[in-house]
């Protein structure tokens, strides 16, 4: 087992070893930080090249010396703990050189960003003037993948270099980093050094204008009081960290020291006394605030050196362990594996733990038994039959939907039109074609007529037939669906979905399909030409637009769902609103059509799954 050294045996250890290594003592980590928080750092060290660098990271892994790295100390918060080990900066000497060629610029992670883009702005390169404002050196910047105003240092980087912890060399092409939404997949244990990036050919003087606009702009909303930068990470895009933190009534919440800006409420600012408990305390009930109105657990941007800190703020309010499971064996898997993925995604970035569950059959899993809650996306199948949420029930797992009586009846249309009928909501004029009657022509209905397979979803199967020689060949396609066909008239007319969550109906979607119904090709494949989703619709007014949701809102409670629901309707040219079928468990991809209803009333996608594990857990 290696020894642990104290904090003079670190310093003796390194003067020795590194006899022209620039060493600072006893600072702290105000001085070194924009965010002015934490107390002392008692051992500093500034390397001048990268081999410098190199061999210090190699002699401290081998000596077991606790390390922490810096850089200009934008996006960091410091530790009111004693650090008993060495910090790096890697802000001077090597790391901040830049040069550039006929078409790239090379330069180190020391420099900071908006430096970077000045000097390429002066030699006629760039395309990223929106980055200006983005305080902190070009290697903070690529380690968390900053952005702002629709733009990623990620556009821009061709290879990446540096060092992992124990000294060895690292580089990577751009191809082979996954960048995501304000992270990479860039190990943790490596030291950015230094990037190739690639920008447009751009008028110099002009490309200076937007830098110079871009950084005025970043004055006039950026608090000035110390501070970090954005504290939190955006949940979805379209709806800000800062605009949650807003809207929870927290601008001007306060911990001794420590503030929500007021002029930004994602930034909080330190008056100077501000410590890493104050922090901490801020931090939570921000969080705790935010999660009370959007369901969602914000989780942090800025950089903290104390696990013990980083493990308290993610872990407040505890984050709900949530099953998503996917796949099903029926037509719609891969639309189910897609879902999935999608809402584990969502989930993740709403700050909830998230296992991915692939299913074959219908049985419980030791990470179903192990979540507070289970998100089902399987479609059709035993998946949307009830045949899941009966398995689920038996063994007495919490889900997200509805249950198994509930969700037989909606996924067999030839119910859900009974149930329709007696509680008084229109349909069209239908009739039940099995093998047995399959040779005999639906007499009491007038073509052109809708066959629909009883049992299946995403509008698989679906056929419209327009006379009677059509009629035979299509049945017996559509049997092999299912053993109950529903077979109604076709009604001419704009089709609309309306999307129910707890009990709230919410806008409609108008569907405009370039054939003449939305069958499978209008919902997937497209060969036939784009399908288009309105909300609101364009077509129809105020009036029609509370029917559809008054009618889907009827269904919803006499066939006794729970959580979610999709009612897709036809509304001909006088108003008439037929009930066309409900789906309990809709597609949940950000394209599907629950979502973009839900966006329009700005329930985005990760709060719209957020907020269904959250009602779930309440219920």
């Amino acid at each position: 087992m290696k020894k642990n050294h104290n904090i003079n045996e670190i310093e003796k250890m390194i003067i020795e070893n590194f006899p022209n290594l620039s060493i600072i003592k006893n600072t702290s980590w105000s001085k070194v930080s924009t965010f002015g928080i934490g107390g002392a750092i008692q051992l500093l060290a500034e390397p001048q090249s990268d081999i410098e660098l190199m061999l210090l990271l190699k002699f401290c892994a081998k000596n077991n010396i606790k390390i922490a790295i810096i850089g200009a100390g934008s996006n960091v918060a410091g530790t009111d703990e004693t650090f008993n080990g060495l910090v790096i900066r890697i802000r001077q000497g090597c790391f901040q050189d830049i040069k550039h060629g006929r078409t790239h610029i090379t330069v180190g992670a020391g420099l900071k960003l908006s430096e970077l883009l000045r000097y390429s702005a002066k030699h006629g390169f760039g395309g990223a003037a929106e980055l200006a404002g983005i305080p902190g050196t070009v290697g903070g910047a690529i380690k968390m993948n900053a952005g702002a105003n629709g733009k990623v240092i990620s556009d821009y980087i061709v290879d990446l270099f540096g060092y992992h912890i124990d000294g060895t060399p690292w580089a990577a092409e751009d191809n082979e980093i996954s960048w995501e939404y304000r992270d990479t997949n860039i190990p943790k244990d490596i030291v950015v050094t230094g990037c190739i990036l690639k920008f447009e050919r751009v008028d110099a003087d002009k490309e200076l204008t937007k830098i110079s606009d871009v950084l005025k702009n970043r004055r006039l909303i950026e608090p000035k009081k110390r501070n970090a930068g954005c504290m939190f990470k955006n949940i979805d895009n379209a709806l800000s960290a800062g605009i949650m933190i807003d809207r929870a009534g927290c601008k001007g919440m306060s911990v001794n020291g420590m503030s929500v800006s007021r002029e930004h409420a994602n930034y909080l600012v330190n008056d100077g006394t501000g410590t890493e408990a104050d922090l901490i305390e801020l931090c939570k009930q921000v969080k705790a605030a935010v999660y009370e109105k959007f369901n969602v657990l914000l989780q942090t941007e800025v950089k903290f050196f104390s696990d013990s800190t980083v493990a308290e703020i993610e872990n407040f309010p505890i984050p709900p362990k949530v099953a998503v499971i996917m796949g099903g064996d029926s037509n719609e898997r891969e639309i189910s594996l897609n879902s999935g993925q999608q809402v584990v995604n969502a989930l993740q970035n709403a700050g909830f733990e998230v296992a991915a569950v692939t299913l074959d059959s219908p049985v419980i899993t030791p990470e179903m038994k192990d979540a507070d809650i289970v998100f089902s996306t399987l479609h059709g199948g035993f998946g949307e039959n009830g045949t899941m949420q009966k398995v689920l029930e038996d063994a007495h797992v919490n889900f997200v939907g509805s249950d198994s009586v509930a969700s037989k009846l909606i996924m067999d249309k030839s119910l859900s039109k009974q149930l329709a009928d007696k509680h008084g909501i229109l349909t069209a004029k239908y009739q039940l074609i099995t093998k047995d009657n399959s040779q005999t022509l639906p007499v009491e209905l007038n073509f052109p007529i809708i066959l629909k397979p009883a049992n299946e979803g995403s509008t698989v199967g679906i056929e419209l037939i327009e006379n009677e020689n059509e009629y035979y060949n299509a049945i017996e396609k559509a049997l092999q669906f299912d053993e109950v066909i529903v077979a109604e008239e076709f009604i001419e007319g704009n089709e609309y979905t309306v999307a129910i969550v707890d009990d709230v109906a919410y806008m409609p979607v108008q569907i405009e399909v370039p054939g003449k119904f939305y069958d499978y090709d209008a919902k997937y494949i497209h060969s036939n030409g784009d399908t288009n989703y309105y909300c609101p619709p364009q077509i129809g007014n105020d009036k029609l637009f509370e029917k559809l949701k008054e009618i889907s809102l009827k269904f919803f409670r006499v066939s006794e769902a729970k959580d979610i629901l999709r009612v897709d309707f036809i509304v001909d040219k006088s108003n008439n609103c037929f009930f066309l079928e409900a789906n309990s468990l809709p597609g949940f991809t950000k394209d599907s059509l629950v979502p973009k209803a839900l966006a329009h009333s700005e329930l985005y996608f990760s709060q719209l799954c957020a907020k269904l594990v959250v009602s779930c857990l309440k219920r």
